[in-house]
């Protein structure tokens, strides 16, 4: 994923489904702990709250 603050990001992702649905899926994305790639999303926080 290209965000355009911090540039690329490399997401794993988890599909879950929801129970009592008919099928519905919720799908989360999220970086390596310790990854370049977590360290990101605290830099786009920190740039929102400035």
């Amino acid at each position: 994923m290209d965000h355009p603050q911090v540039g690329r990001l490399e997401l794993r992702y988890e599909r879950l489904l929801l129970a009592g649905t008919d099928g519905q899926l919720l799908v989360v994305h999220h970086a390596d702990p310790g990854s370049p790639s977590a360290q990101k999303p605290a830099q786009v926080a920190h740039t929102l709250s400035t």
